[in-house]
């Protein structure tokens, strides 16, 4: 993995207990006692129309790609925020299943 690459600063958050939906997401993004689990360096990249129609053939509302250092503690009910930007993730994929790098598949919270 190329650290050239992770150019954005972002927060990882856990939900807190009991409060989030069945996907594990709290009701639209708010802030009540998310708990931080890590700050990482990211890449952050918005899904082109061509991508965006693709990742709806198998799940739906995915609009950013973020790619970080493999973490044991990331899980899809958790939540990105970049900025002033909530991004839900929907799906946490270790690429090539090797422990070096993991795509958050995430929908942003408007």
């Amino acid at each position: 993995m190329k650290a050239g690459k992770l150019n954005r600063r972002v927060t990882i958050e856990a939900p807190p207990p009991g409060v989030s939906d069945e996907y594990g997401h709290n009701d639209e993004g708010g802030n009540r006692d998310w708990k931080v689990v890590a700050s990482v360096w990211a890449q952050v990249t918005p899904l082109s129309g061509r991508e965006f129609w693709r990742s709806q053939q198998v799940q739906s509302d995915i609009t950013h790609e973020v790619v970080i250092r493999y973490r044991p503690d990331v899980r899809h009910n958790q939540r990105i925020r970049y900025g002033d930007r909530t991004l839900n993730i929907e799906s946490v994929i270790d690429t090539e299943e090797a422990g070096v790098e993991l795509r958050l598949m995430c929908k942003e919270v408007v």
